[in-house]
């Protein structure tokens, strides 16, 4: 099981004001939190009958080591924006509207065992391996929505210091 770490991401916009207080907004996201989880111990069980019908079970547990991996997100929105000044240097913000989003990323280690019956010499011999694989997700890409509220203040004439607090949703 995985559990998503907290990060921080880049968050980058553009905004174009028709009227003094009403705009659009392209907003563009970049987030990597990393995966982590612990586990159990991996368990192998096999039952099989011998060949004079007697069963005979095999069973094997493996200290398993934590899973790690990172999710790669990458948001591009067009959004509805309101401003409403506070003050002549700050401003607050909220804007709303669709998103695509691009996923990907990598997550390990997921056990896989096989095992191999063989006529070696004229008599059978059962082996097998386990191996610990890392597995590779997306590319995905999907659509959904933002909402979004943001303060900005305004350092020097044309740059902007923001703080933004944004909620995103897409289909599962």
């Amino acid at each position: 099981r995985f559990k998503a770490k907290t990060t921080y991401g880049l968050n980058g916009f553009f905004n174009v004001f028709f009227a003094e207080n009403v705009g659009l907004q392209i907003l563009a996201d970049y987030h990597r939190p990393g995966l982590s989880g612990a586990n159990t111990p991996y368990t192998v069980a096999m039952q099989f009958l011998s060949f004079d019908d007697t069963p005979q079970t095999y069973s094997r547990a493996i200290d398993w080591q934590n899973s790690t991996g990172n999710l790669t997100q990458t948001t591009f929105s067009l959004n509805a924006l309101a401003r409403f000044r506070v003050t002549d240097d700050l401003s607050l913000s909220v804007s709303a509207g669709p998103s695509i989003f691009y996923f990907e990323g990598q997550a390990g280690h997921i056990g896989y065992t096989y095992f191999d019956l063989a006529l070696v010499d004229g008599q059978y011999q059962l082996t097998g391996g386990t191996y610990r694989l890392v597995v590779d997700f997306g590319p995905e890409s999907k659509f959904g929505m933002n909402a979004g509220v943001e303060a900005a203040y305004e350092a020097f004439r044309h740059v902007i210091l923001a703080v933004d607090l944004r909620w995103y949703g897409a289909p599962k």
